[in-house]
């Protein structure tokens, strides 16, 4: 995990500096793109961005997909609360819709996180 936060750090500082370089060097418009085009190029032949940026795009997709499920589950509960709440007592409601609060609120806190 170490070296994710390092690679990431690197990659913005790159980016950082590609940015401030077409803001110093560019007319802006089809020159930043351009820029940005050939600092891109020239990343993509170093082994240890290629690296990192593939081990990014894992990270990335698998915290994705943690946030997805987490998300569907969420869905779930809401769904099944919608379906029973006509039968619940409301003692019941209110514990299960304190429950969906709670677990939504966790899932934005982990997402900020």
């Amino acid at each position: 995990m170490k070296f994710f936060f390092v690679c990431y750090f690197v990659i913005i500082q790159l980016v950082f500096a590609a940015n401030n370089c077409t803001a110093r060097c560019c007319d802006g418009g089809a020159g930043d793109k351009k820029t940005e085009r050939k600092i891109l190029s020239i990343l993509n032949k170093l082994p240890e961005y290629v690296d990192a940026d593939k081990k990014l795009q894992t990270v990335s997709e698998q915290w994705q997909k943690e946030i997805d499920a987490r998300q569907a589950e969420l869905d779930k509960m809401y769904k099944d609360y919608d379906a029973e709440q006509f039968m619940l007592s409301d003692d019941l409601k209110k514990k299960r819709e304190d429950e969906l609060f709670n677990k939504e609120k966790e899932h934005i806190l982990e997402n900020l996180i």
